[in-house]
């Protein structure tokens, strides 16, 4: 496996690490809402704790898209770090190739 290859696995184990908690953080506001609507606390309670729960989801998802597009950009950034380098190393060959052709000749 060649070292771009390398950073793409690695990336995707990390975001799906990352999806796999966030989705259990969900389920688990989800269940707690669910008891909160199912309780018998008088309606303006529920109704204000639906509401601070809907914050507190909305600031996760912020913060999951945050981390996601934190790892994504790292990702992106060894990777063209990794072609620039072979890139260089192909074209220095290359001219190793050519000096070498002009003096042979």
């Amino acid at each position: 496996m060649n070292s771009t290859q390398k950073i793409a696995v690695e990336a995707t184990q990390s975001i799906m690490a990352l999806q796999n908690q966030y989705l259990k953080n969900i389920f688990e506001q989800w269940n707690k809402g669910m008891k909160n609507c199912l309780s018998q606390i008088p309606l303006e309670e529920k109704m204000t704790c639906q509401s601070e729960s809907t914050k507190v989801m909305v600031d996760k998802t912020v913060e999951h898209a945050r981390d996601i597009n934190a790892i994504i950009e790292k990702s992106n950034e060894k990777v063209v770090e990794s072609l620039q380098k072979h890139f260089k190393k192909g074209l220095d060959e290359s001219a190793d190739v050519t000096k070498k052709m002009k003096e042979e000749s």
